[in-house]
């Protein structure tokens, strides 16, 4: 690989995505040198939760209740949107910059940064994408089986997602035709330096490796779904009926397999010998990290047994709330960073809770649970399925209310 190239990781929504980006990358590379794409991942004051998006030129806006809507996450940014992100990161040209996690977005950012890049990308077999994209989150989703199945499926999970966003971006007014945004699709792909399959995922991890000279890519499974509908369970029908639905997946699919094939040929003879030697290692390192856990965990676990009955025992007597002079007194504060939407708690200036919208409570931090009453707060019930944002997108601070 030519050391000058910028990395791109083309990240495809429920292609394994997130165990490259959270679990391998970060052991790779530090912090600094990767840029995400992604705009519920950008670098946010005090590590705080984005309860949600307001996005004009999205066309989003939405509160966040572990559930995934069409515009809030898969909807893929212009490039020139995430360039406007970068270039507020660091000065042209970007030699901070080591490895761009593509979240989301379709294929060219080289071209709007004009900077050459070596791109690399998972895909996965289309009726298993589909399926695994609409039961992710939190929502209930319909059985195969259930009327109106496939109308639910299709508002969703954007057909043929895969094509689309390895085409490159499409003029509105005049979008591709199926048969020229999969040959795109295809030209693109093949100029990926390493193509990756989901099924096939610690083979495409050595790949990956000796594309780039990585050193043992180990990891940790990511955002598994385990609310997933098994594809032996769905009936034959509904399966072609998906798979044709997402032909020009399907044919995409066909030749990343094809790609994939080709680069384990030319990896040589050593390639089961390294895989298994790999499997092995990574298991070794799972266990250590399990382990490691485990230990880091004994004293919150004692703190558990010990200080925290007494802890709780305080908040609920209530008794140091009489002393919070009435200009400390909670207040619920709205703020919009990158296009995203925090809900915070202030006691003055001072940030003691922010509300975690897949809980839809309020996460206090301590010791503050001792000087306020958490059912009395604003929001302390959650926010409703019908509930949309406070304040205009572009606005600043703002009080919110139940």
């Amino acid at each position: 690989m030519d050391n000058k190239k910028t990395i791109l990781f083309l990240h495809i929504p429920k292609t394994a995505g997130l165990t490259v980006s959270q679990s391998m990358l970060p052991r790779l590379f530090h912090g600094r040198e990767i840029f995400t794409t992604k705009f519920t991942s950008f670098p946010c004051r005090e590590k705080g939760r984005g309860v949600g998006i307001i996005d004009p030129e999205l066309k989003s806006s939405g509160l966040f209740f572990g559930t995934r809507l069409p515009n809030d996450l898969w909807y893929p940014h212009s490039l020139a949107k995430v360039k406007e992100a970068l270039d507020r990161q660091g000065p042209w040209p970007y030699s901070w910059v080591r490895l761009i996690h593509g979240a989301h977005i379709v294929y060219g950012l080289h071209e709007t940064l004009a900077l050459p890049m070596s791109y690399f990308t998972l895909l996965r077999d289309p009726v298993d994408r589909v399926l695994s994209h609409y039961y992710y989150g939190g929502a209930e989703r319909l059985k195969p089986g259930d009327p109106g199945f496939f109308s639910d499926l299709s508002e969703y999970v954007e057909a043929n997602l895969q094509t689309r966003l390895l085409a490159g971006e499409q003029d509105p007014a005049a979008p591709l035709s199926p048969e020229a945004m999969l040959a795109r699709a295809q030209e693109n792909l093949r100029a990926c330096a390493v193509v990756g399959l989901t099924e096939r995922f610690d083979e495409s991890l050595l790949l990956f490796r000796r594309e780039y000279g990585w050193p043992m890519p180990y990891y940790e499974r990511r955002n598994v779904n385990p609310r997933r509908l098994r594809r032996e369970k769905v009936p034959d029908p509904v399966l072609r009926r998906i798979a044709a639905d997402n032909g020009l997946d399907v044919s995409l699919y066909a030749l990343a397999v094809t790609l994939f094939e080709s680069r384990v040929q030319s990896y040589g003879p050593g390639f089961q010998r390294d895989l298994q030697r790999f499997r092995a290692a990574n298991r070794r390192w799972q266990r250590w990290r399990k382990f490691r856990a485990w230990f880091l965990g004994i004293p919150k676990a004692i703190g558990r047994v010990t200080f925290d009955p007494l802890y709780h025992g305080l908040a609920r007597w209530g008794g140091l709330r009489r002393l919070v002079p009435t200009r400390l007194s909670p207040r619920v504060v709205t703020a919009l960073e990158n296009g995203r939407l925090f809900i915070d708690l202030k006691m003055g200036e001072r940030l003691v809770g922010m509300f975690d919208p897949r809980r839809q409570r309020w996460e206090i931090r301590r010791p503050y649970h001792l000087l306020l009453d958490e059912q009395t707060l604003p929001l302390a019930k959650g926010l409703g399925k019908n509930a949309s944002p406070p304040g205009p997108a572009g606005s600043g601070h703002g009080e919110v209310s139940e």
